[in-house]
């Protein structure tokens, strides 16, 4: 983690501009995040769908538990491009066993249900804690930000409803009122057919609002590692104590070529005749009164 390449201005904010912040950079690195969110749950959809045709229920529902694998790429890719590293798709691919592997059972059973799993993720997928030690970094990091988590899931899970009811409600107004067809008749008697069609609706839906969920949720765990770390602080005296060296830099060398200069332009008979030499026998005296003097005995 290289602070002097953070991409953001590292400064205090309050939890809803963190979310903020989070929802930009889920616009900027939009197509990455997507791709790799996107594959791997496309994957397990289809071929749940396949397997499972007549419980295409079932089929999204199993997709759907899954979103806290699926966030961890997101996750991945934003935290080194948010320092400066270059983090492409395929690369995220190729460790995708890896991320998914950490601490995975705990997420998919008990910690499936939390609110604040946005916020809580990195503390897995990026520092790598368990046990006693998760917790307590837990404690520290919700203090003032896991009201602001929580409401940020829930706003999400009611913006994939909006969409979803705005896809089918899209649909509905798109054919035309002479047609034969009934799109209402369709979704409520269409049997698997429409049920495939509202479960890939709502798999559309999943798939737009999870990164700047995810993107929302890292946001808001930055910005308070900022506020406990000090990041802003750092890199400012980061920033001094560049300006100190260059400024020691130049003045030194300023004295350098002055004092060249100046021995340039005295004549060195002169310095001779201001500096008469004295022979070892008479500085070993000299020091001896000195150190022998009233000044070095004072108690």
């Amino acid at each position: 983690m290289n602070l002097d390449r953070i991409q953001i201005k590292p400064r205090l904010r309050n939890a809803w501009e963190a979310i903020d912040l989070g929802f930009v950079m889920a616009r900027t690195w939009w197509q990455s995040l997507m791709l790799v969110w996107l594959v791997p749950a496309l994957v397990v959809f289809t071929v749940l769908s396949l397997l499972l045709p007549d419980n295409n229920l079932i089929a999204f529902m199993l997709t759907w538990w899954l979103k806290p694998l699926f966030d961890r790429a997101p996750l991945y890719i934003a935290s080194r491009r948010l320092f400066g590293a270059s983090v492409g798709v395929i690369e995220t691919f190729r460790i995708l066993h890896k991320l998914y592997r950490t601490d995975m059972l705990a997420w998919l059973i008990w910690r499936r249900l939390s609110l604040t799993r946005s916020f809580d993720m990195p503390i897995t997928v990026l520092e790598n804690l368990k046990g006693e030690r998760r917790n307590q970094r837990l404690f520290v990091l919700h203090q003032h930000t896991s009201n602001a988590a929580t409401w940020l899931t829930i706003v999400c899970v009611n913006m994939e409803m909006t969409i979803v009811f705005g896809i089918l409600g899209l649909a509905v107004l798109m054919v035309p009122e002479q047609s034969d067809f009934h799109v209402m008749s369709f979704y409520t008697d269409g049997g698997n057919l429409a049920s495939f069609v509202i479960n890939a609706c709502s798999f559309v839906a999943m798939a737009l609002v999870a990164p700047f969920y995810t993107m929302a949720g890292f946001a808001l765990y930055i910005n308070r590692r900022i506020s406990l770390e000090a990041w802003d602080i750092e890199i400012r005296f980061r920033h001094m104590a560049e300006k100190f060296k260059k400024h020691i830099f130049s003045s030194a060398a300023v004295l350098v070529l002055l004092l060249g200069l100046v021995f340039q332009c005295v004549p060195q008979s002169v310095m001779a005749d201001e500096l008469p030499g004295l022979m070892p026998e008479e500085s070993t005296t000299m020091i001896k009164e000195v150190l022998e003097g009233e000044e070095f005995h004072n108690q």
